[in-house]
């Protein structure tokens, strides 16, 4: 739970702390915007779409590869 805390706080706070993020949950893919609180419970529950590390949607959540 701490990485995807951290990931939540740290994508939220490089993107201005927007009231919603694309959420790379399993089923979201990445294409939709969640409230920080949803994307942090998906990440949880579910994890992160595998290919998540490999895509070029780093740039979504404010990151660099």
């Amino acid at each position: 739970m701490e990485g995807a805390t951290n990931f939540v706080i740290v994508a939220s706070r490089r993107l201005g702390n927007p009231s919603e993020l694309f959420c790379p949950y399993i089923d979201c893919r990445n294409v939709c915007h969640q409230e920080v609180d949803t994307v942090l419970d998906h990440l949880v529950i579910k994890g992160m779409i595998k290919k998540y590390m490999r895509d070029s949607c780093w740039s979504m959540h404010g990151e660099r590869k």
